[in-house]
């Protein structure tokens, strides 16, 4: 592919990045005092207990015995004698090590680890079983989110992420998205606290520059570029708050 020099450094970064911290968090200590909180992720009521589904505990039984410590943790059930989650626990009672969250049918939803309540890592699964997204450290604001199709298990994207006062993710940073559209290969966007802001980039399949754009407040305002495959003007349009103008 011939893509440009830029695209090619700021995805190779972010790759790089990206590594380093999938080795550098299978290294992370199950107990170490001395690792700083990262985020702290407020507890979430887990609702009604009540399912009208059926549980096979063989899975979670097996997770259960290989990931969770006996006596550190607590956990909550569905009717159906299926566990629905379970966190490792400090001696504060603050969710310390490894926790796991289950589907009424005894599947795995969700693993997660924690740092006396601080979430370091987390991985979610589709109910059939499809890993769909993964979150990782990035720094000590931000996290590395990544998402998967969850049919097909293709990359959907990769996004620097913050985590709001609920604990769910908001984009904050680069949002580099895979698209399906066979002209148009990557788009490369920057967001402010889940509003997008700064400049955008689309590029296609071949790696060649397609679209350069600026965002305001989650508007297009500006000049927006577009370039044949050889990289010459071929259009321009001109935005204010999300309207074309002349």
């Amino acid at each position: 592919m011939n893509y440009d020099d830029e695209f090619k450094q700021r995805l190779n970064i972010g790759l790089f990045v990206g590594i380093v911290a999938l080795i550098a968090l299978a290294f992370i200590p199950r107990y170490d005092n001395t690792i700083v909180p990262i985020k702290k992720v407020p507890y979430v009521d887990p609702g009604s207990n009540d399912t009208d589904e059926s549980c096979n505990t063989g899975e979670q039984t097996l997770l259960i015995k290989e990931r969770i410590i006996p006596g550190t943790n607590t956990k909550v059930m569905w009717n159906n004698g299926c566990v629905k989650q379970i966190y490792e626990l400090d001696a504060d009672g603050k969710r310390h090590g490894n926790a796991l969250l289950f589907y009424p049918n005894g599947k795995l939803k969700e693993t997660g680890l924690y740092e006396h309540d601080a979430l370091l890592s987390r991985k979610q699964y589709s109910r059939e079983g499809n890993l769909i997204r993964v979150n990782l450290l990035k720094d000590a604001m931000h996290d590395f989110q990544i998402d998967y199709d969850p049919k097909t298990g293709e990359l959907e994207s990769v996004i620097t992420v913050i985590f709001n006062a609920e604990g769910d993710p908001v984009a904050d940073g680069e949002w580099f998205e895979f698209t399906k559209d066979p002209n148009r290969f990557i788009r490369v966007s920057a967001y402010t606290n889940g509003v997008q802001n700064g400049e955008k980039k689309e590029y296609r399949a071949d790696g060649s520059l397609w679209i350069t754009g600026e965002y305001k407040e989650g508007k297009r305002n500006g000049v927006e570029v577009y370039y044949t495959p050889e990289g010459k003007v071929e259009a321009t349009k001109h935005y204010v708050d999300d309207r074309e103008v002349p």
